[in-house]
């Protein structure tokens, strides 16, 4: 196993890019600025692209809003400079940061992790996560931002991609040197899950499909990316709970970070559908593989590997019941990323071109499952008349978990108890369209020391 690092992540910088989407002439690439302080933190964004930068201020509860035009930043080339866009704070606050990909007929959205600090003398690993399209020539995508010069990379494929005359990425490592800004974007119609990206600096991914049926059988296509966490920094335990407002079911991909991983799924009935039954399921997955399963929308998981994973919870195409929403991709917080507050804003176009509903799935450790001290935008949410579920191994609850229904704006969420952690997951569905980010992942020092 690699050495990984344990440098630590102060939420002070962020370096982000968009992937292409299709269509492409429409689509507004979006930055959502946001804060958990209680003081007001200053920041700078840099976009070198259009020669951008300004100075803005954020506040606990309210969000800074930047939109970006499609054809000046969306990753096209395989070798990109002055598209990755930067935001920095000077300050001692932490920045909350989301994008989104936003247009009428495809859409998706991701939480952008801030930048890990550099230790010398280690390595660092990224496995990418995305999904296959079987019925147009669109294609799945990743792209390797360096967040310091001379960043190394050592590349390997699971499938053969001819990235130009001189440079094809095969089963074997091949290396490239990217500086600081850059952005090195692969791409291929075939599913590049389990690409897998060493280097000897921190860097970020970007990863998904310009748009996808999920799953292939069924419409109709979206767009789908996440910012996929370095492999130091996944977990072991995940609670999931379904997509509200869908009546069939979800779909979720496994992603072993080594060989030989056994991974358990048990899946509890939903609190208000008694007549289901519990399933449980065990799959051994090798490193740089996944497994796909469905999981019924009224029932409700807990994941267990034993060594670290990556889950992800897909969106389905609309015709799967013929209600609003399409396929988008989520990265599922693990229990041990769950932050301790959290501004939450749903994404929505200024010119109202197309509406979506907006909601949040929350989970809450069943050591820390007091509603009434948990407080969502600054009232009890007990008050809230919520339906929460136990997610329960061998009986007795690990976790609960509730789907909330969110109006249009900026939500906070966090819990009375200092010490106490909640995990989110935000969505939106539209006339065959969506959107889904995970609330927050906190990679702390620990969870990113290997």
């Amino acid at each position: 196993m690699s050495s990984l690092s344990a440098g630590t992540i102060k939420s002070t910088e962020y370096s982000v890019a968009f992937l292409p989407n299709y269509p492409t002439d429409s689509a507004i690439l979006c930055l959502y600025v946001t804060t958990a302080e209680e003081l007001p933190v200053p920041f700078n964004i840099s976009a070198p692209a259009i020669g951008y930068s300004a100075s803005r201020v954020v506040r606990y509860g309210e969000m800074v809003k930047f939109e970006f035009e499609d054809s000046n930043y969306a990753l096209q080339n395989t070798h990109e400079k002055g598209k990755v866009i930067t935001i920095r704070t000077d300050s001692d606050g932490k920045l909350i940061v989301y994008g989104g990909i936003l247009d009428k007929h495809s859409s998706d959205t991701f939480l952008v992790l801030p930048k890990q600090e550099y230790v010398q003398q280690n390595s660092y690993k990224y496995i990418a996560v995305s999904y296959f399209s079987r019925y147009f020539q669109a294609k799945s995508y990743v792209a390797i931002i360096a967040q310091y010069n001379d960043t190394q990379l050592s590349i390997t494929s699971k499938v053969d991609i001819t990235i130009d005359d001189t440079l094809t990425l095969t089963g074997t490592a091949t290396n490239i040197t990217l500086q600081e800004g850059e952005a090195f974007l692969v791409q291929s119609q075939h599913d590049l899950t389990g690409l897998q990206v060493t280097s000897n600096t921190p860097l970020a991914m970007m990863s998904g499909h310009e748009c996808t049926n999920v799953p292939n059988s069924t419409r109709a296509c979206d767009h789908l990316v996440e910012q996929i966490p370095p492999v130091s920094s996944w977990g072991q335990a995940f609670a999931t709970a379904p997509l509200k407002g869908r009546q069939a079911y979800d779909v979720f991909r496994i992603l072993a970070s080594e060989n030989l991983t056994m991974v358990e799924v048990n899946c509890t009935l939903s609190a208000d559908q008694p007549t289901l039954y519990n399933t449980t399921s065990t799959y051994m997955i090798n490193e740089g593989h996944f497994v796909e399963f469905q999981v019924s929308s009224s029932q409700y998981c807990l994941i267990e590997g034993n060594e670290s994973i990556l889950v992800l919870q897909y969106s389905i195409g609309y015709k799967a019941d013929n209600l609003s929403g399409d396929p988008t991709m989520i990265i599922v917080p693990a229990v041990s990323q769950y932050c301790k507050h959290y501004s939450l804003p749903t994404f929505q176009p200024d010119d109202n071109s197309f509406n979506l509903s907006h909601y949040m799935n929350v989970f809450i450790p069943a050591q820390y499952y007091q509603p009434t001290q948990i407080l969502f935008d600054n009232q009890q949410l007990s008050s809230s008349n919520l339906i929460f579920t136990a997610i329960n191994q061998d009986g007795a609850p690990q976790v609960y978990a509730a789907q909330v229904d969110l109006t249009e704006g900026v939500h906070t969420l966090r819990h009375a108890d200092a010490e106490a952690t909640l995990g989110v997951i935000m969505y939106g569905f539209g006339f065959a369209n969506s959107y889904g980010h995970p609330g927050g992942l906190c990679l702390t020092e620990g969870t990113y020391a290997n």
